[in-house]
């Protein structure tokens, strides 16, 4: 994946919100939905308060419905990606969500001039 992005990775919620705060924002960010101490949603959300223009994307290795609609709900996530996923769809799926937000981010700066 390093191959088509600059990845940045940690190895736990409480870590990446650090790595946001210190070296973001991002354009993506990427997290699994069960993780120790704090899970996906609850991280993605944070995310989202933080940095609300980084698109996010959950990753997960069950389909548990109820938890993919809690990440959308409260992680806005844009892309919800079950494992095990081919490393062809995950940079696919990066790579769409990097089109997503330079498109959003095009709209926001149109909208600014606008005003």
């Amino acid at each position: 994946m390093s191959k088509h992005f600059e990845v940045k990775s940690a190895t736990s919620a409480r870590s990446g919100l650090a790595l946001l705060a210190d070296a973001g924002p991002f354009t993506a960010v990427i997290s699994d939905m069960r993780m120790p101490v704090m899970d996906g949603a609850e991280f993605l959300g944070k995310v989202a308060e933080r940095s609300p223009e980084t698109m996010r994307i959950a990753l997960t290795g069950y389909a548990d419905l109820d938890s993919a609609m809690q990440a959308i709900n409260a992680g806005h996530v844009y892309r919800f990606i079950s494992k095990p996923c081919p490393l062809y769809d995950l940079v696919d799926s990066v790579r769409d969500t990097v089109r997503q937000y330079y498109r959003q981010s095009a709209v926001r700066t149109a909208n600014i001039k606008e005003r």
